[in-house]
């Protein structure tokens, strides 16, 4: 918020700073190519785009960081390095490339050097502080706890104690991602007692605002109230007339969802209709129809809630949809992208051991090649040899059966009552035998994909994980393998099960980790899930989504293994 309010104050001099720093980056960079006067001007550089970064006005010269950094990576300190591939990563940040920037304040960890007296924790902290914001953008929670915890270290070893409490706060949106209102109610609590403890206010009004709605939820009126009381008492909060700043239009569904819960049903109503009034967003136009619909409820008002409920139900529809059009934007952009250059003198120094690692893989890939050509091969061979051999058997019984019926007939001719009787039951005998035969080749396909899927190694390496105690969630690139198992397998089964509506991201991840064999409880081990995360609910959720039918969830599991 603090941050937004700056840009807004600060938009009007973007169009001078803009053209300012273009124009002092061309000059900084025409001075000199080499010595003392090529730093200065690179250390000028940064010191500028530092100066813009830290006064929220866009990065989007990329092309003169990359210089920057291709300089501090030969003749720059760890710490210089550090700065220059974070001020790259902010650039490309504020372009909207997160996946570069995210490449970029990797470089930026890893080139620190935290051995030494003089490490530059502030950058760092800032780093993995950039990280983290990157991870929630992209609905990774654990990525973004890790980021999190390095973000508090450096903040307490470069003594900024409020640095420290920011990441911790932080910790509560990565599991408002998990859905955990226990921990999200308890992060945001400590955090505010921590902010009040240094004096900052401000800061603990702010990060405490959010619980106030699940503090009343859960009963605590009194915290709620206290909260609400030090966050009206911020100064510059409102104007002469009693308005709130629009960028904190949420306030008037806040105190009126207090209001109701103290029995003010009048002065709830009010706020309600003040940010229907102010409402800028669809989410805050929900927000207040939500409002008046639990107000109207308490009054026995059937109409009035049964019209803003479904006014606020369909806001929540269209708030959905554009959420999910925007995480397929970016999961879009996730799948799509690949590692490229930063620069030609940075991938120069890479190039030798690149080189090496090339010959390593392309080895390993050609053992692994023929090695499955030659499993692969003496596979078929088996099966065509037990293919000829079945036939030979099917048909010599084939032979032999009629040969029987023929002799039946005969001696049914001669009433020999007792032989055609053991004639009839061997003949009987013989028809099983070759149903079964037919049965094991018109189902041999099926078995096959099923064989192969247990086979794979992403089954192998899931299983693995589950049977190792303190197990660790399933990183991306084991999830691109199990993604991989399936499209290769089973290539209809994302159009299956995405036919009538879109699976979320989780929700997928449950059908294909069904359709892999595992059972539910594994299913939430595999996917990190908390172990009071209700399953079977889930489950019967994605019957009704996927296959537009009620029932058990075992009904759900039944459906997904018989999609081939």
């Amino acid at each position: 918020m603090k941050r937004l309010f700056l840009q807004k104050n600060l938009l009007m001099h973007r169009s001078f700073l803009l053209p300012l720093f273009l124009a002092l980056c061309l000059a900084i960079l025409s001075l000199t190519s080499c010595g003392s006067g090529r730093r200065a001007a690179m250390l000028a550089l940064l010191d500028e785009a530092d100066s813009l970064n830290r006064n929220y006005i866009p990065l989007t010269n990329d092309t003169a960081l990359l210089d920057a950094v291709a300089y501090f990576d030969s003749h720059g300190t760890a710490n210089e390095r550090m700065r220059a591939y974070y001020l790259l990563g902010r650039t490309y940040d504020d372009c909207g490339e997160k996946l570069k920037a995210l490449d970029a304040f990797h470089n930026a960890a890893s080139a620190a050097d935290t051995t030494v007296s003089d490490c530059d924790y502030h950058t760092l902290s800032r780093v993995h502080a950039q990280m983290a914001g990157l991870f929630y953008d992209q609905l990774l929670p654990y990525e973004m706890l890790e980021e999190l915890e390095h973000y508090r270290h450096y903040a307490l070893l470069d003594g900024d104690t409020l640095l420290s409490i920011d990441a911790y706060a932080r910790r509560a949106d990565a599991y408002d991602i998990l859905a955990d209102d226990d921990s999200i109610i308890s992060i945001r609590q400590n955090a505010y007692d921590m902010f009040l403890a240094e004096g900052d206010t401000t800061s603990a009004v702010m990060n405490a605002c959010t619980i106030v709605v699940p503090l009343i939820e859960k009963g605590d009126v009194h915290a709620a109230a206290s909260i609400l009381s030090s966050y009206e008492s911020l100064p510059d909060m409102f104007d002469v007339d009693g308005t709130i700043d629009s960028y904190h239009n949420i306030y008037y569904y806040i105190k009126g969802r207090y209001l109701l819960a103290v029995s003010k049903l009048d002065s709830a109503e009010y706020m309600f209709r003040k940010m229907l009034e102010v409402a800028e967003t669809t989410n805050e136009f929900e927000s207040a129809y939500a409002g008046l619909s639990i107000l109207y409820k308490q009054r026995n008002n059937s109409d009035s809630v049964a019209k803003y409920a479904m006014t606020a139900y369909h806001l929540c529809d269209s708030l959905y949809q554009d959420d999910a059009k925007e995480q397929l934007q970016k999961m879009h952009s996730l799948y799509n992208y690949e590692s490229e250059k930063l620069s030609a003198i940075f991938y120069a120094s890479e190039a030798r051991k690149a080189k090496y690692h090339f010959y390593i893989i392309s080895l390993v890939l050609i053992l692994i090649i023929s090695l499955s050509c030659y499993i692969i091969t003496v596979q078929r061979r088996k099966r065509r040899i037990e293919i000829e051999r079945l036939n030979l058997e099917y048909q010599k019984d084939l032979d032999k059966m009629r040969t029987l019926q023929h002799d039946l007939l005969a001696l049914q001719e001669q009433q020999y009552s007792e032989v055609a009787k053991a004639k009839d039951s061997e003949i009987r005998s013989l028809r099983i035998r070759l149903n079964r035969y037919l049965d094991s080749k018109i189902h041999d396909n099926a078995k096959t994909v099923d064989e192969k899927i247990q086979a794979s190694d992403a089954v192998m390496l899931l299983k693995e994980k589950l049977s190792k105690p303190n197990n660790n969630p399933v990183t991306n690139e084991e999830w691109e393998k199990v993604f991989d198992t399936i499209n290769r397998l089973l290539p209809r089964f994302f159009e299956v099960v995405n036919e009538r509506k879109s699976l979320s991201y989780i929700e997928y991840n449950i059908c294909v980790l069904i359709r892999l064999g595992f059972q539910p409880k594994e299913v939430v081990v595999l996917l990190g899930l908390p172990l009071t995360y209700n399953i079977t609910m889930m489950r019967k959720r994605l019957l009704s989504k996927v296959f537009d039918m009620t029932g058990s969830a075992k009904d759900l599991d039944r459906y997904i293994r018989e999609i081939s």
